[in-house]
């Protein structure tokens, strides 16, 4: 690091934190905005009147774009990847920059501690996010094949009640139920893949936080000491 100052070679990966997350932010938003409209739709499951529940329902998801009620696609939860791949070095860069800074002047020692846990919350939602993204894709995978099932299901029953070849319908719906098949599989595979990944997100997150409040302990016996 050289001569640079540790306060300034802090607030520096801080910064760079904060740009990377710049990029993060909009796939975060769509996450938790996908996370309350569910809660949404499990809260109008389970209203007991059903015109009110609707209401309620209706208040709830008012705010959200169409975009949030999509399925989650492949090359969607593949960019929210990348965006918190390349946000994870950086959160890092920032605790490591935190490791170099002195113990004193107290009052600069505690205010990067703050601002540190400020980022240390910041990527802890990102990665909340990115596992419920993840679980997300799966869950809209596994019905988007079952919707595909259903619909060529559909096709040969109303062939039969029309009189007509079920036998020819069922060979011809048949390329188109595979391809079906392989998007789907390959859909819930990219979902436990990123699952796989955020697991390793929210592990660095529970460290982080767990070394924030470590720290933050160390600051508040130092005042107590000081008194």
């Amino acid at each position: 690091m050289g001569d640079i100052d540790p306060a300034v070679h802090f607030l520096s990966a801080v910064n760079r934190f904060q740009a990377a997350n710049e990029k993060l932010r909009f796939f975060t938003r769509r996450s938790n905005n996908r996370r309350d409209i569910e809660d949404a739709r499990r809260a109008l499951k389970e209203s007991r009147n059903i015109e009110k529940g609707i209401e309620v329902y209706k208040q709830a998801v008012a705010g959200f774009d169409i975009s949030d009620f999509a399925p989650y696609t492949s090359f969607f939860l593949s960019s929210h990847g990348e965006a918190i791949a390349s946000v994870t070095p950086e959160f890092q860069k920032v605790l490591n920059a935190l490791d170099l800074l002195p113990p004193s002047p107290q009052s600069e020692h505690a205010a990067s501690l703050q601002l540190y846990q400020t980022v240390s919350q910041l990527y802890s939602v990102a990665a909340d996010a990115y596992d419920d993204a993840a679980n997300f894709a799966e869950h809209d995978a596994l019905l988007g094949g079952i919707q595909a099932n259903l619909s060529a299901l559909g096709r040969i029953h109303h062939s039969a009640q029309q009189n007509l070849d079920v036998e020819r319908i069922r060979k011809l719906n048949g390329p188109l139920e595979k391809e079906a098949e392989l998007v789907f599989n390959a859909q819930r595979e990219d979902a436990a893949s990123a699952k796989r990944a955020a697991a390793d997100y929210l592990t660095i997150a529970h460290a982080a936080d767990a070394t924030a409040k470590d720290l933050n302990d160390g600051v508040e016996g130092d005042v107590e000491g000081d008194d």
